[in-house]
């Protein structure tokens, strides 16, 4: 596993703007409040839009305690929290999200990030029920194929991770962070290695100092057992970071290069 978490979150700016209209339903949905609910709201609107999620989550909170049944302020409401580390609270509103049953959109992204708080929590079997529905109705996100790839490699179901893997990527060609999750799930199996070159290639290409990336490319090429080339990669990897896996897989290019 050479990912962190949060890297199953990225995806291209070709797919963002296809997510625009969330913002759309954030501002139409003030329109059927009341005067004075709306003027709370318009503020909670502008604050989230100008990234200031303690103001924007405790005024969404402020009319969600009113009663008043918006799922866009408990999904939004749930974002700030979320983005502010108050995880419990983020849950809370996400699940009010789904039990409001009024906006499937939102419902629906609810269900992936609790099955991503879930997965942080290492709570595997509840990630893969939360993220069951949005996988279920083909939802037109990448994240929860993304995200169920990532725990099918965890349990080192390859052939399933690579099936997610494919429809995240398919919902999102252009992401080199798909892109590698699938090659380095080709790698993990030793498997397809010619499509594994070309997909790391191609997120290198992007990205060339993101050290997961880099490291699939050392990786590719122990297996390749060209390992002078190996540790040219891992050793740019690890300059970046200090991840326990590939400063493992360093030390394994290091160490088989002296015994060479």
């Amino acid at each position: 596993m050479n990912n962190k978490i949060e890297d199953l979150f990225k995806i291209s700016p070709k797919y963002r703007s296809r997510q625009k209209r969330q913002g759309t339903m954030m501002d139409n949905d003030g329109r059927r409040m009341s005067p004075l609910a709306r003027v709370v709201y318009e503020k909670a609107v502008i604050a989230y839009k100008k990234k200031h999620y303690e103001q924007a989550g405790n005024l969404f909170k402020m009319l969600l305690d009113k009663k008043i049944p918006s799922s866009v302020c408990a999904y939004f409401g749930a974002i700030c929290f979320m983005k502010l580390g108050q995880l419990s609270t983020a849950r809370t509103y996400f699940e009010k999200t789904i039990a409001l049953k009024k906006n499937y959109y939102h419902a629906m992204y609810a269900h992936i990030f609790l099955g991503y708080l879930a997965i942080k929590d290492n709570n595997l079997p509840e990630a893969l029920e939360w993220l069951e529905l949005p996988v279920k109705n083909d939802f037109e996100s990448p994240l929860p194929y993304s995200f169920m790839g990532y725990i099918m490699e965890k349990q080192k179901n390859y052939t399933l991770a690579q099936k997610y893997y494919k429809q995240s990527l398919a919902r999102d060609p252009e992401n080199p962070s798909f892109k590698n999750n699938l090659a380095f799930t080709y790698l993990a199996a030793n498997e397809n290695l010619d499509e594994a070159e070309t997909l790391i290639k191609q997120a290198v290409k992007k990205d060339s100092h993101n050290p997961a990336y880099l490291h699939s490319w050392g990786w590719f090429f122990f297996i390749k057992r060209k390992f002078k080339e190996a540790l040219k990669a891992l050793s740019y990897a690890a300059s970046f970071t200090k991840d326990y896996v590939i400063v493992r897989d360093l030390n394994i290019v290091k160490q088989k290069l002296k015994d060479s």
